[in-house]
């Protein structure tokens, strides 16, 4: 009996427990539109996903309700404009440019994984 008893609790405390967990934020590629440019907290184009039209030099403020200061791992820019990604809150540190169009799913893979700090067009 105790052992029962036992783990019905067990049971009980895992159901509240999994109640408590909200789904992880996802995005997609579908989701940024033409004219902005995109970035998502996971590689492969996944997780918090911001999409902006102007510069942003403090990215400790947040976009679509998150803060993206050095969690960025994807982007895509597609606007007709190159725009700059810095290590750096107010435009400095390291730059790195995209062209129109141009995206990349790790930013890891080039030395840009949770590294970017403000971005604007160049």
């Amino acid at each position: 009996m105790r052992l029962r008893t036992l783990a019905l609790s067990l049971a009980a405390a895992l159901g509240i427990a999994m109640l408590g967990f909200a789904p992880t934020a996802s995005a997609t590629m579908a989701q940024c539109t033409v004219g902005h440019f995109c970035v998502w907290e996971d590689g492969g184009f996944q997780g918090h996903f911001g999409a902006v039209t102007v510069g942003h030099p403090d990215l400790r403020t947040a976009i679509n309700g998150f803060v993206f200061q050095d969690r960025i791992s994807s982007v895509w820019n597609r606007t007709g404009h190159i725009w700059c990604t810095y290590k750096d809150i107010n435009y400095n540190g390291g730059v790195h440019s995209w062209n129109p169009n141009e995206s990349q799913s790790h930013l890891g893979g080039i030395g840009w994984g949770d590294t970017i700090s403000s971005l604007k067009p160049c």
